[in-house]
């Protein structure tokens, strides 16, 4: 021990500053942010006095008095004897001063060093090399314009040229002659781009760059970089392919002159993104090859056409095959020939050939001017057949038939007439139809007049019941969920006709939205998604929830055909509901002809605990003066509000809201009763006046007196009673809440100070950083500071109160920080009060807003070539925001580039969002055939109020398959019967509701033992189809002509490419 003693006595010669260097990379000169300094020292030193990212540079290595910035990167050298010091935000050295190191800077034996040494502002720090990159990716083809770009760490001496040798293993060494240019990335200068380098002669292979020769803006030359860039030179022996992946179909049709194609191709040495495209139309010259791969030719003649694209590499090879696509431009309307037409009682079915696939439709009338119009048969059919029911008997009815082509383009007959038979029967009563949940329709009606044997009803020409109908009454078990026209005939003894009742039952769907439930002690909005998946719009409908016996209605909407829309019902949550709640919904309809629809469905949602928030807000009381009073109202609920402020046209105070002043045994001291009849939202409607409060919102009264009595208690309660809460008092939609009440404790004691509020900082906030509230504390007599005594600090929002003690300081004055919750937003009032003191004065305010993105990832997993919807819920809390949309921007995605092959379309903006409300925001995603098969797609919640910045941000995860066909048939079950002899037409509906078309099609009618069907039952529609296309519908008719009475069943199969056989009957 003595002998390390000694040794360690020995080894005390204190450590030397040996240099100050400085590094000055942006060549300003001057000391200034990114500039470093650099400490020598003459030994290794111990690193703990001067530890990276801290303040430690500033007090234990610096010139008195001075800072290199408020925090500090400090970097060591592997033997620690060189420090650096990089400059920050906050500096105040300037270069000129002397460094005193303080005795916490020692070697490693806590010797501090001996001595000190100036600062310096001369440069003698040489540049260094960052990164290269060339401008073609490797593998690089024989080009004859490639280049560099170098970038260095400082501002460089744009008059010097870097020497830029290459090295490749065959030999080749391409030579980088003349001057490039220079470019400031970070610092002036500081990104040289070499000249074009001819690489067309080189042989394949590895070539390796280095760099030399450059020098900073202080002159100092960088050190010599070898091997700082590698790159393969490939012989470009391949050519490019093309395709095309967007426009009409090869051998397809357009009814358009402007045509539209995409393309894209491949090369084996250039990159996607460095082909180039040329095309020309038909025999037409070549264009000129540019990077774009999309092209709209316009002005295209009425005959047939071919477009070609070829793609270019960069040693300019064009593929040799060019993609083509041929197309006609056709604007001709279909021909009508072949008219024929036969009537009956109430009917009449009109058939007419067209030249062409085309649509089916009949305007019909007593005059020529027509006034009815069939429904649009979409399918497009050559051969053509419809039925107009619901005629009068013993008529004559003009019409004209018409047919679209798939280019919209319509053809008309020329006026016709035909005519229905007589009848002397009278017509039944208008139908009514009920559909509840996924039962059978019930559909009624009524007849009176003459004695008739029975009814037929019918879904358009097909008769459903087998015998006559007895009673007024039919149950539908054939039932598809389908759209069905039901016509009911009376029929008399002698098998006439009466002339038919008709009623549609829409195919409608509809459910509440998801998450949907019901809050007690608010208005309830709930919402339903209704779809109308029938073709023609719906009016006259109204949506009905009934809930525990009370029944509530929505206002009257109609909704157009292959839409959806959301429907909302404002119920009342009353107190008393169960937790799990039965609810009835109904879709009524009542068209113009009488009658009506009933759709009915049945739910379970769930109830839970809510509440509007009443809160008061008076100043101090004194007894034998007037008391002012002010209230809030929150209406917590999801549907706006509405409370009576004053009768009689607003010249008497309101009969549902008044204030007591009560002892505390209950006992009323005085009473009064509030009347309003000003402000933003307050409106007068007959004779009452009420306030309207949206959702999410407060309503704050105008402040009202209530006598004070001089022989009042110390301790008294203010309480505030309303009696009834309002939704759309009057209209057909009304609901009324039980109403609630407030109370408030007083103190009438006088105390010797108040206190009061005197700043509030910052006045809005987004959550992100705290408030500061200043007040101070006076005597009541002299107005003077009172020191080191008590206040209570109170601050509200929403009708929710935080109470903070606090002590003024030796002026008289107290400072407090409120640091918000997470997750808290609004407008707050501020009051400072004597602790005995209740009152509440608003003394200061301020707000705190939020917005709130929900989703913020989602996975999408879709075929190609299908729209997918994207809605994002948007909740905004202490702020207003307008222009709200999703914004899909190439910057904000990987690498900087949109995914190719992937289509964004955002919806249109929100226009406003009040504060508490919320938005749905959203965009249609789909990807074409060339879009990778997962990625990663960015979106930004954007408004007028975010700027550069984003509300939020939505990674979508997507994943591609291929898409197929999904065949529906109606009826999916059919009975039919014919006498002997006689011959029957059933119509089979055939839709594909996939996303692939199906195609070569093949029917065939069997037995169930997979044996051929009889000669007497036949397909009359064609039993191969080339394709059934996306959302395309075909008839396939088949007949029966039995010779003798039997019972037999029959399956219809179809095969279709690349599907297993199905049974559709």
């Amino acid at each position: 021990m003595t002998g390390s003693h000694q040794l360690l006595e020995g080894y005390n010669t204190p450590p030397e500053l040996t240099y100050i260097t400085f590094d000055d990379p942006d060549g300003s000169g001057t000391v200034s942010i990114g500039d470093r300094y650099f400490f020598g020292f003459s030994e290794p030193m111990r690193t703990a006095p001067l530890s990276d990212n801290t303040t430690e540079g500033n007090v234990n290595l610096s010139p008195e008095g001075k800072k290199y910035g408020n925090k500090n990167p400090i970097q060591w050298n592997e033997d620690y004897t060189e420090c650096t010091i990089q400059i920050t935000y906050g500096f105040t050295v300037t270069g000129s001063e002397i460094v005193d190191p303080t005795d916490k800077v020692t070697d490693r034996t806590g010797n501090p060093v001996s001595n000190t040494m100036p600062l310096t502002l001369a440069d003698t720090i040489s540049p260094a090399f960052v990164k290269a990159q060339g401008n073609y990716t490797s593998p690089v083809g024989s080009v004859s314009d490639y280049q560099l770009t170098m970038q260095f760490d400082s501002a460089m001496d744009a008059s010097v040229t870097p020497v830029i040798q290459m090295k490749s293993a065959s030999g080749d060494i391409p030579e980088v002659s003349g001057t490039g240019a220079w470019q400031k990335t970070v610092y002036e200068n500081d990104t040289y781009i070499t000249p074009d380098i001819d690489l067309s002669e080189i042989t394949a292979g590895e070539i390796q760059v280095s760099i030399s020769g450059a020098a900073d803006a202080a002159g100092n030359e960088m050190a010599p970089a070898e091997n700082v860039y590698q790159f393969s030179c490939v012989a470009d022996s391949g050519l490019p392919e093309t395709w095309i992946y967007s426009g009409v179909q090869d051998g397809g049709i357009t009814c358009s002159a402007s045509v539209r194609f995409c393309w894209s191709g491949s090369d084996d040495t250039t990159t996607v993104s460095e082909l180039r495209y040329s095309w020309k139309l038909d025999d037409g010259d070549w264009s000129s090859p540019e990077p774009e791969n999309c092209y709209e030719l316009t002005d295209l003649s009425k005959e047939d056409h071919t477009f070609h694209v070829r793609g270019h590499d960069t040693s300019d090879n064009a593929d040799p095959t060019p993609a083509s696509r041929s197309f006609s431009v056709d604007e001709s309307p279909p021909l009508i020939s072949e008219i024929d037409m036969s009537g009956e009682t109430d009917r009449v079915t009109i058939r007419w050939v067209t030249n062409k696939p085309a649509t089916s439709q009949v305007a019909y009338g007593t005059t020529d001017t027509y006034g009815s119009v069939t429904t649009l048969e979409t399918a497009l059919v050559t051969a053509h057949s419809v039925t107009i029911s619901g005629l009068a008997p013993e008529s004559v009815y003009h019409f004209q038939v018409r047919s679209k082509d798939a280019c919209e383009i319509e053809a008309v007959s020329e006026d016709q007439t035909v005519s229905t038979s007589a009848s002397t029967v009278s017509p039944t009563s208008a139908l009514t139809v009920y559909q509840k949940d996924d039962g059978s329709p019930l559909i009624l009606w009524g007849h009176e007049g003459e004695p008739i044997a029975g009814y037929n009803i019918y879904i358009g020409s097909v008769k459903l019941n087998q015998e006559l109908l007895t009673n007024s009454g039919y149950i539908d078990t054939g039932y598809a969920k389908d759209e069905r026209r039901y016509t009911c005939v009376a029929v008399n003894e002698d098998g006439q006709e009466s002339p038919g009742r008709s009623m549609t039952l829409p195919l409608l769907e509809f459910m509440p939205n998801t998450g949907e439930k019901i809050l007690r002690g608010v208005m309830n909005r709930l919402e339903f998604l209704v779809e109308n998946r029938s073709s023609d719009r719906i009016d006259h409908a109204l949506l009905k929830v009934e809930i525990e016996g009370q029944v509530y209605t929505s206002q009257a909407f109609g909704i157009n055909g292959e839409t959806s829309q959301v429907i909302a019902v404002t119920v009342e949550g009353h107190g008393d509901l169960p937790d799990l709640v039965t609810l009835t919904s109904t879709i009524k309809i009542t068209p113009d002809e009488g009658g009506k629809v009933e759709i009915i469905r049945t739910w379970e949602i769930e109830a839970s605990d809510g509440m509007l928030v009443l809160g008061i807000l008076n100043e101090e009381f004194v007894r034998g003066e007037t008391g002012k009073v002010r209230f809030t109202l929150k209406n917590t609920g999801e549907a706006e509000i509405e409370i009576v402020t004053a009768t009689d046209s607003g010249s008497e105070p309101s009969d549902e809201i008044t204030v007591s002043l009560l002892d505390e045994d209950g006992n009323v001291l005085s009473t009064t009763a509030y009347k309003q009849t000003d402000g933003s939202d307050i409106t007068t409607i007959g004779s009452r006046t009420n306030a309207r409060i949206p959702a999410g919102s407060v309503f704050i009264s105008e402040s009202f007196g209530i006598d004070v009595p001089l022989t009042s208690p110390d301790n008294v309660n203010l309480e505030l009673e309303i009696s009834h809460v309002h939704y759309h008092p009057g209209q057909s939609d009304a609901v009324t809440l039980d109403g609630l009440s407030a109370r408030q404790h007083l103190s009438l004691m006088d105390t010797s100070y108040y206190g009061e509020v005197l700043t509030v900082t910052p006045e809005t906030s987004h959550g992100d950083e705290n408030i500061e509230i200043t007040g101070r504390a006076a005597e009541r007599a002299t107005d003077s500071s009172m020191l080191e005594v008590p206040l209570n600090l109170m601050i509200s929002v929403n009708g929710f109160e935080r109470t903070f003690q606090v002590f003024t300081d030796a002026q008289g004055e107290f400072h407090h920080t409120f640091v918000p919750l997470s997750n808290e937003y609004g407008s707050y009032t501020v009051w400072a009060v004597h602790p005995d003191v209740t009152a509440k004065p608003v003394q200061g305010a301020f707000v705190i807003r939020r917005v709130g993105v929900s989703p913020t990832e989602i996975n999408l997993n879709i075929p190609r070539n299908y729209e997918q919807q994207i809605n994002i819920r948007v909740s905004v809390g202490g702020t207003d925001l307008h222009g709200l949309q999703l914004v899909c921007d190439p910057a904000d995605q990987v690498d900087g580039v949109f995914p190719r092959g992937i289509h964004v379309t955002p919806d249109p903006a929100v226009d406003e969002v009040k504060s508490g409300d919320s938005a749905t925001i959203g965009c249609v995603i789909w990807a074409d055939n060339m879009a990778d098969e997962t990625g990663r797609i960015v979106l930004k919640v954007k408004s007028e109020e975010s700027g550069a910045d984003s509300w939020g941000t939505v990674l979508i995860h997507f994943r591609f398959s291929e898409a197929h066909p999904s065949l529906f048939v109606t009826p999916d079950r059919m009975e039919t019967g014919v006498a002997r002899e006689d011959r029957v037409i059933d119509i089979l509906t055939l839709e594909n509701r996939g996303l692939a078309s199906l195609d070569d099609v093949i029917f065939s009618l069997v037995q169930k033992d997979g044996s051929p069907a009889p000669s007497w039952a036949a397909l009359n529609s064609e039993a191969e189809l080339d394709s059934v296309a996306v959302g395309e519908t075909r008839e396939i008719s088949i007949s029966f002509n039995p010779g003798a009475s039997l019972f037999l069943s029959l399956i219809l199969e179809m095969y279709g490419a690349g599907n297993p056989c199905l049974s559709l009957l």
